[in-house]
């Protein structure tokens, strides 16, 4: 588990380097496990809040529209105050509230 963690810490990290001002808080509502009962709940929980976060701030049209803006200090963007996301054993849906 101590490596997993390591590797998670160091994701983490990378990920928030990447992360604009104002980005939107992350709300996670589970709906299937996707990793065995052995991995605890909260580690889990915040892989999949880091894997969201990955991926919002890799997706290069979400990133012109609202992280480069973000990251220049615009006034003018209207951008997502929350990320709702769906969490299922495959897939994680990801829902924009303004």
């Amino acid at each position: 588990m101590g490596t997993l963690v390591t590797e998670y810490n160091n994701w983490l990290d990378e990920v928030n380097a990447r992360k604009p001002p104002r980005f939107p808080q992350i709300f996670l509502q589970a709906h299937r496990r996707r990793y065995p009962s052995g991995l605890p709940l909260d580690l889990e929980q915040n892989i999949l809040c880091v894997e969201t976060m990955d991926n919002v701030l890799k997706d290069s049209e979400v990133d012109a529209r609202w992280w480069t803006p973000l990251r220049q200090n615009s006034p003018l963007v209207r951008a997502p105050r929350q990320l709702i996301v769906h969490s299922w054993a495959d897939r994680l849906d990801v829902c924009h509230r303004f």
